[in-house]
């Protein structure tokens, strides 16, 4: 099986394994599409790499650094200076842009033909230099950028050879605009509705909480839903990773509820990934009860699992966590540390996603098998334990994988570090 996924900051509420988990039932691919936590780009990449990863796309505020941190780039990425896609080919990293497609599709779509158009794009960041692009490309007449930041607003103009204007000249140029694209971070609302001309098309790239577009609405704009330019790069994204684009109409925004809509936290993974010590120190964090599923089984049998191993065998082992993980009080949501096996039933798969955001703790192999040296693992209570793990995780990557709303690091980063970012991840995406 490949794995694919996206990397950014924060990044628990990207709808992108939404859209390619879509594609690959659509052609049945044996391949899933993880999110990565990291606050940093340089560690992004080493956990897709340490987890394997044939390619990635990128996001806000890794852009520009996953064109710096590409082993090579392709025409398009390589004239923006931005990438959001990586390609893994041959242990290096190729970086392309599938942002300027899904533009041009989407206007497109959208009955917007940018040709001999005056167009208005506000932003200076990656997105707003690929809608440049786009619009170029497309033939547009005038092309104005605008930034609360002057210089930055200046810099991007710069490149594309195209005016940039000063914030308080939004008004004017918005009354001779043919089209506005916003290409504002989330939560950024800074036009006033009166500036907005009817007749205006206008499409805003933030599509979790728009606050561009109800205003255009209402004001006989004409808008484009943000949602279909996530559909049209993750299409383009398909086509760079693959060599063709998914089936027509396998992506669409008919998305179920967010990760983060769920009420428990989950810490899925491999032995001897940190998920206890980690669930602590989240717990602690989100002001929130914990339960570790294994003491949870001691302290209900009264038995050691390597005694319940012994004496009953692993399949009554699984039959006690089944009955406890089921019963577990959800009144108050909980944070909950997983066995390593929990997922081989798959009525506590479908628990675990319904209930909870499922956090894959991934440490590799090696590392796992320094903190497993003790005898209380009975799966690994083997003279020769290098094999045995390394086919027990190879067998079990494809449920971590399948059920996992986010991966978190717990072998490069303290369980301090790693409980500050997943808390950071999980307030941030319920925030939204």
């Amino acid at each position: 099986m490949q794995l694919y996924g996206v990397i950014g900051h924060p990044i628990l509420h990207s709808r992108s394994p939404d859209l390619f988990r879509q594609a690959f039932a659509a052609e049945n691919r044996p391949a899933d599409y993880l999110r990565l936590a990291a606050r940093r780009f340089d560690r992004a990449i080493d956990l897709a790499q340490s987890l394997g990863l044939a390619g990635l796309n990128v996001t806000s505020p890794f852009k520009k650094d996953a064109a710096g941190g590409a082993d090579s780039l392709a025409e398009t990425a390589a004239r923006l200076g931005v990438v959001n896609v990586l390609i893994r080919q041959n242990e290096k990293w190729r970086g392309d842009n599938s942002d300027v497609c899904g533009v041009l599709a989407t206007l497109r779509e959208g009955g917007f033909e940018p040709q001999g158009k005056r167009c208005v794009i506000l932003g200076a960041g990656g997105a707003a230099r690929a809608a440049l692009l786009a619009l170029r490309l497309g033939r547009a007449s005038r092309l104005t950028v605008i930034n609360r930041t002057w210089t930055k607003a200046q810099a991007v103009a710069g490149e594309f050879a195209t005016e940039a204007r000063a914030f308080s000249q939004l008004p004017a140029a918005l009354a001779a605009a043919d089209l506005l694209i916003s290409c504002l971070p989330p939560g950024a609302d800074p036009v006033v509705a009166e500036w907005l001309p009817a007749g205006l098309t206008v499409l805003e790239a933030n599509y979790h909480q728009p606050l561009l577009s109800p205003k255009a609405r209402a004001r006989g704009c004409r808008t484009i839903d943000g949602r279909r330019w996530l559909v049209h790069q993750a299409r383009d994204a398909y086509r760079l990773f693959f060599g063709a684009p998914p089936p027509e109409g396998a992506m669409t925004a008919d998305w179920p509820p967010p990760p983060a809509a769920k009420p428990a936290i989950a810490l899925i993974g491999f032995m001897g990934t940190g998920k206890s010590s980690l669930g602590r120190a989240l717990a602690q964090r989100l002001s929130a009860p914990c339960f570790d599923l294994d003491e949870s089984i001691g302290q209900h049998t009264g038995r050691a699992i390597a005694q319940i191993f012994a004496e009953q065998g692993e399949a009554e082992f699984r039959r006690i966590e089944k009955d406890i993980l089921h019963g577990l009080p959800l009144a108050e949501p909980p944070v909950i540390a997983c066995g390593g096996g929990v997922l081989l039933d798959e009525a506590n798969r479908r628990f675990l996603q319904q209930h909870a955001v499922c956090v894959w703790c991934w440490s590799a192999l090696p590392a796992i098998l320094a903190r497993t040296t003790d005898q209380t693992r009975p799966l690994l209570a083997v003279a020769d334990r290098e094999p045995v793990a390394r086919r027990l995780l190879a067998e079990r990557i494809p449920l971590y994988a399948a059920v996992a709303d986010l991966v978190l690091d717990t072998e490069k980063q303290s369980i301090e570090t790693a409980a500050d970012l997943l808390a950071d991840e999980i307030r941030s995406a319920r925030n939204r």
